[in-house]
């Protein structure tokens, strides 16, 4: 045990530990270097096969492009073509029914331009005024059926509870005391109602004085023509929904557009075809014709990688190593204050100058000194 104990060693046990220290300094750094050389390494690795991976990306896009853009413009023109012809033969429809209309709805229209001129005929024989061949005159003075009974309703309504109520916000009643308030509201309700039913009334019998006859007739005219134009609507609805269309003539329209949609199936069918070739087989030719140019850099620059694992992992196991020495033989005696290459310089100078024979001498003089 005498043997190893560093503080009965002479100057030559010094030596050896100082050379020992400085290779374990040199190791450290020669480690730390080691290990800077493998990030750098495992960066470039990394850097490299991005490269490769962006090229290929790159190059898989720019050999594809074309491809999609043919296809998308000789689709797109197709389509558009089926856009337009869609559109004239829905005018050459549209026409078509329009016809078809005017055809089934002949006789009545005729029929209402007759009865328009009959009507217009027996207003001025009877000297009636212009306004009882107007929907108006039907609606208040000879009213008939729900709908114009409504529409006379809502008048009713409008002038004769309504029309008072915004007089009296639009003049100043409230100036009146609030015991005549009342009892005005009262008398303007009545006073307009009385009105409205005088003016109704006397309109009423200067219209239809002695003139009832007519104006029965007239009705009967009106009723025949709102039930000739209730007919032409319905005919019109039904022609329109009618999804017959052999009498349009849209058989040209129709072959056309048969051929067009079978090309625009046939070009997609190609496109899907071309582009799952290119996706399949072209794709993989051209990644592996770009990974024969990167990969031997690449695995280049990875076996310079492994050896600096190899290389790190080597000198990372001595500075380990050289760690437990240093500890086992030098810091357990010297302590691990005085085991740096400075000290034991100190220690060193005064083993040389013969102020210590053994290095446990020498580390009491060098304590000795730095104390004074």
């Amino acid at each position: 045990m005498e043997e190893n104990n560093i503080l009965s060693g002479d100057i030559n046990s010094l030596r050896e530990c100082i050379e020992t220290v400085n290779r374990y300094m040199e190791l450290k750094k020669e480690s730390a270097a080691a290990a800077e050389d493998v990030k750098r390494l495992d960066r470039d690795v990394a850097q490299a096969k991005k490269a490769m991976q962006a090229e290929t990306e790159s190059t898989l896009k720019k050999n594809r492009a074309p491809i999609v853009d043919h296809y998308k413009d000789e689709i797109g023109k197709k389509e558009d073509d089926i856009r337009k012809l869609k559109s004239k033969r829905d005018k050459a429809r549209n026409k078509g029914v329009k016809e078809r209309i005017g055809d089934e709805t002949r006789d009545l229209v005729s029929q209402n331009k007759e009865l328009r001129k009959r009507m217009k005929s027996e207003i001025k024989d009877n000297k009636l005024s212009k306004i009882c061949g107007k929907s108006f005159y039907f609606t208040f003075f000879h009213t008939k059926g729900a709908g114009e009974a409504f529409i006379f309703a809502l008048a009713v309504i409008l002038l004769c509870f309504i029309l008072p109520g915004v007089v009296w916000i639009i003049l100043p009643f409230e100036k009146l005391a609030d015991k005549w308030q009342l009892v005005s509201l009262a008398l303007m309700y009545f006073a307009i109602i009385l009105l409205v039913v005088a003016i109704y009334w006397l309109m009423s019998k200067t219209i239809k004085r002695g003139k009832t006859e007519a104006l029965n007739s007239l009705r009967e005219i009106r009723n025949q023509i709102k039930s000739n134009d209730r007919q032409i609507k319905k005919i019109t609805r039904s022609v329109k929904r009618d999804s017959n269309e052999s009498m349009y003539n849209l058989g040209s329209f129709d072959n056309k557009l048969a051929e067009l949609e079978d090309a625009v199936k046939e070009s997609t069918s190609k496109r899907d075809a071309e582009l799952a070739n290119f996706d399949n087989n072209i794709s993989r030719e051209l990644a592996d014709e770009i990974a024969g140019r990167h990969m031997p850099g690449i695995r280049e620059l990875e076996a310079k990688k492994a050896d600096a694992v190899a290389h790190h992992e080597d000198l990372d196991r001595q500075v380990t190593e050289m760690t437990r020495r240093i500890n086992a033989e030098y810091e357990v005696y010297l302590g691990k204050d005085m085991v740096n290459p400075t000290k034991l310089e100190g220690l060193l100078t005064v083993m040389e100058t013969g102020n210590a024979a053994t290095v446990g001498e020498a580390r009491e003089v060098y304590r000795n000194t730095k104390t004074k």
